[in-house]
């Protein structure tokens, strides 16, 4: 049941992650907003706001979004938490900047060395707005066609079930709804280098 939990809370980075070789491009480009002035970060914000009811001192996990996303860049977001002091997992999803209330997602024990290795969100220099753009452009220059659907996620800490260090923004192209030709590409949060994977 804890491994489920935690696949879940993952899944778009383990998606991205698997079975995929790197190929750094170039990419660059002056970003425009800074992380917390952009959707996910006044998302997270809202998050936190709920989560403070619940657990004042709880750690956000995640950042992504709730599923394939047709409005890009994307406005609707699922933020993930830790309790320490209740040992569970909790999810706050937020859509167009409204967030709804805290769900239980479960009992999960996470060590004090995953949590310390933690991105915080308002100093990074690439929000979710310009990473996607960072990707987009990224997926271009090496030859791919960014498509009209994404999934995007960001680990603020170092999760068990994924590959990606916190401060790594995932996205995904997708083909609609499907996977099938999906093209992944990983954007560093503080410098903006873009990774496309193969």
């Amino acid at each position: 049941m804890k491994r489920a939990i935690l696949v879940a809370l993952a899944l778009v980075l383990v998606l991205a992650a698997a079975g995929c070789m790197d190929s750094p491009t170039n990419a660059s480009k002056t970003h425009t907003d800074k992380a917390r002035g952009d959707s996910a970060g006044r998302s997270l914000d809202a998050a936190r706001a709920v989560m403070k009811k619940t657990d004042p001192d709880a750690v956000p996990l995640s950042v992504s979004t709730q599923g394939v996303e047709l409005q890009l860049p994307p406005d609707n977001w699922s933020v993930m938490f830790y309790s320490k002091a209740k040992g569970h997992i909790y999810r706050v999803t937020v859509n167009h900047e409204e967030p709804g209330s805290a769900e239980d997602m479960g009992a999960v024990s996470l060590t004090d060395e995953q949590l310390a290795d933690q991105a915080n969100y308002n100093s990074l220099k690439f929000g979710s707005t310009d990473a996607f753009e960072q990707a987009r452009s990224g997926l271009s220059e090496a030859g791919g066609k960014p498509t009209q659907t994404a999934l995007m996620s960001l680990n603020l800490c170092k999760l068990p079930t994924s590959q990606s260090e916190p401060g790594q923004w995932t996205v995904v192209f997708t083909n609609g709804t499907s996977m099938d030709g999906a093209r992944t590409v990983v954007v560093d949060a503080l410098s903006g280098e873009v990774t496309v994977k193969e």
